[in-house]
């Protein structure tokens, strides 16, 4: 949570170099042991020494309610924004706004999953604290209101600091052995912590504890302790793990994925599933404290409300509810996976051993009454037991590649082809990290499963008598995931110009008349991204080619006009930038903020780029104007088009440089 808190600090840093009038940002931090007295004796030192009033955290229920409680009564101006406590006991916190849903919410998505899985008997397993305790309660009150026949036994717990290692977990799992032999179909509710890692060490090749399922309302089967251990590793595997996390909304938005990247990089692993609520905890602090210019707890509280109502941050819509809880949003559904039994034969694109099963939205029921007796009727956001819960499909949707088709993707590279390479890179859905896969002809798999929630690319190169040979396929993100994907190809061939010299030759025309026939999924074409952004290999990220796919599948689709004028206008680009070191050189100048403007406008990028932007509104314009001429005017044939696109092109550069001088007087 600290790292991901301090990346938003750096980020507003960075606002506030930009802004030099925007409110400055003091940050100090406290870490503690873990326990409830360290967390309490930390805040006690920020808040006494410090001057601190305003905390991100604590970060567990059981942290929240002591710390919170004590402060009600001691250090009355004290305000909390915990992202991650969901403890009920916080509702009666009139100090605490919870940027997570409460346990309601969660035993809610949670009963409903297992009454889907047809469950008749649940053995709860867990820690005695706030959390844990109050969970399985909620999911035993509600068994025992509906009419779906799941029993909840009684539960067998254990007192925190009781297990330390595999050995002190053998005495809970003996107990838990006993209670599944006289329930032959009861499933397991594990709500733990770290023990759960010496939990499953401890359960490792017994078959009466690993014969049945286990659920857990926590993320524990995406935590890397587990998967990290052979034994607990296998004990997940073995009985499925599954798991539901509390993710807020926009899973898949790509600002979410670009700071969890960031974040990634700086932890050398995966963020956890929370991490962009404290994000945005930090981030809701200080815009609260920029409009109100005042750290008193009662005018900052009220207004962290108001400002949740309509800010929206990495994990979605930040509404908070009449009891200072998250008002609505998704539950990742994860398990670990089983180990796939015949690797060479299928491969998935993930970097750990859970699988996504999709999101559970959960929210608030809309209660609507008469304001003032006139009639104008408002929406409120209800209180914490009145929710209602949808459990969707897998809404990371992914593409399935066959040997057969890769294979039909290479023969456009054409006959003579040898020393195949391939290299697919994807996002993983959940912890954002890259994820690059690499065959040969031999060793590509009979089938390879890839996310698309991030796009992907493909690349094949091989080698022919005159040189080598690059087929590239990139697919951007899926709007939808109940499309297919469109992607966008192109095959790169050498040719030698009259020095000697080897330089690439693009062919997008020869992409787009064999379109149809190969790719996975609809392509449509976006030739500058190849035509023109190839020469700048170094210059641009993957996002920047997945952006510029995206945008050209979208111009497609709204203004196939303009579309038809962006390729005509490629083409003599290309044909000048093959030829002259000086038009790529000249080009480059206009090209690079495009493609970083265009990033932008897709969501790629968290800035724009003002000259970009005005090079885009003119090549835009220009584009238009171009397809239709084309469209009327064919018969004249490339030997009229070419001369007078140059020129188009050089007036577009003129124009350009002029709008944008004009804009920075």
């Amino acid at each position: 949570m600290k790292a991901a808190a301090m990346l938003a600090v750096g980020d507003i840093r960075a606002y506030r170099e930009k802004v030099p009038s925007a409110a400055n940002i003091q940050v100090h931090t406290g870490d503690y042991d873990g326990s409830t007295h360290g967390a309490l004796q930390t805040f006690r030192r920020l808040y006494d020494e410090q001057g601190v009033r305003l905390f991100v955290g604590p970060d567990t229920s059981s942290h929240a309610v002591h710390v919170a409680e004590w402060a009600m009564v001691n250090a009355p101006d004290a305000v909390f924004i915990s992202p991650r406590a969901s403890s009920e006991r916080l509702a009666n916190a009139t100090n605490t706004i919870r940027l997570s849903m409460g346990d309601h919410a969660l035993a809610l998505a949670l009963y409903l999953k297992m009454q889907s899985d047809n469950v008749s008997v649940v053995i709860p397993v867990h820690i005695e604290d706030i959390y844990s305790t109050g969970l399985v309660q909620r999911i035993r009150d509600l068994a025992d209101d509906k009419m779906d026949d799941i029993a909840v036994t009684t539960s067998i717990s254990y007192a925190p600091g009781t297990i330390t290692n595999k050995e002190e977990a053998q005495r809970l799992t003996e107990e838990l052995r006993n209670a599944l032999r006289d329930n032959p179909k009861a499933v397991v509710l594990l709500v733990s912590y770290s023990e759960a890692k010496h939990i499953l060490e401890a359960a490792n090749g017994d078959s009466t504890l690993l014969g049945r399922m286990w659920y857990t309302g926590d993320s524990l089967a995406l935590r890397e302790d587990i998967l990290s251990s052979e034994d607990a590793k296998q004990s997940a595997q073995t009985v499925s793990l599954y798991g539901l996390a509390y993710a807020g909304e926009e899973l898949h938005s790509k600002r979410r994925m670009r700071k969890m990247q960031k974040l990634a990089d700086r932890l050398k692993r995966s963020p956890p599933v929370f991490a962009p609520l404290a994000y945005d905890a930090v981030n809701l602090i200080y815009d609260t404290c920029q409009v109100t210019r005042t750290t008193d707890a009662q005018v900052v509280l009220a207004h962290l409300t108001r400002e949740a109502e309509w800010q929206n941050g990495l994990s979605g819509r930040l509404a908070i509810d009449s009891k200072g809880s998250r008002a609505f949003g998704d539950y990742l559904h994860s398990f670990v996976a089983p180990q796939i039994p015949d690797i060479g034969k299928v491969t998935v694109a993930m970097t750990g051993s859970w699988i996504l099963d999709g999101l559970s939205q959960v929210s608030h029921m809309d209660d609507e009454s008469d304001q003032d007796g006139g009639g104008r009727r408002r929406r409120e956001v209800a209180s914490s037991d009145m929710m209602s819960s949808v459990a969707s499909t897998a809404m990371s949707s992914a593409s399935v590649f066959n040997k057969s088709d890769v294979m039909a993707l290479k023969a456009l590279a054409g006959n003579d082809c040898h020393n195949s390479k391939f290299s697919i890179t994807a996002t993983d859905p959940a912890t954002y990290m890259q994820v690059q896969h690499d065959f040969t002809d031999a060793t590509f798999p009979e089938m390879f499963i890839v996310s698309t929630a991030y796009g992907y690319s493909l690349q094949m190169s091989c080698d022919k008598p005159e040189g080598p040979v690059v087929l590239d396929l990139l697919c951007p993100p899926s709007t939808n995931p109940k499309d297919d994907m469109a992607c966008v190809q192109t095959v790169t061939h050498p040719v030698t110009d009259q020095g000697g010299r080897r330089r690439l030759l693009v062919s997008p025309r020869e992409a787009q008349e064999s379109r149809s026939a190969h790719c996975v999924g609809n392509v449509l074409g976006c030739s500058l991204c190849f035509g023109v952004f190839s020469f700048f290999l170094g210059h641009l990220d993957a996002h920047t080619y997945l952006a510029d796919a995206a945008f050209g599948r979208q111009l497609a689709a709204e203004s196939p006009h303009v579309m038809e004028g962006y390729h005509t206008l490629a083409t003599p680009i290309v044909w000048l930038m093959q030829r002259s070191d000086t038009a790529t050189d000249i080009v480059k100048t206009f090209a690079l903020p495009w493609a970083r403007h265009m990033s932008y406008l897709q969501d790629m990028a968290d800035e724009g780029d003002e000259f970009g932007a005005v090079v885009m509104e003119i090549g835009m314009t220009l584009s238009g104007a171009v397809g239709r001429v084309t469209q009327g005017t064919r018969a004249l044939g490339d030997v009229i088009l070419i001369p007078v696109l140059i020129a188009m092109v050089t007036i577009v550069a003129c124009l350009a440089m002029r709008k944008s001088n004009d804009n920075m007087k």
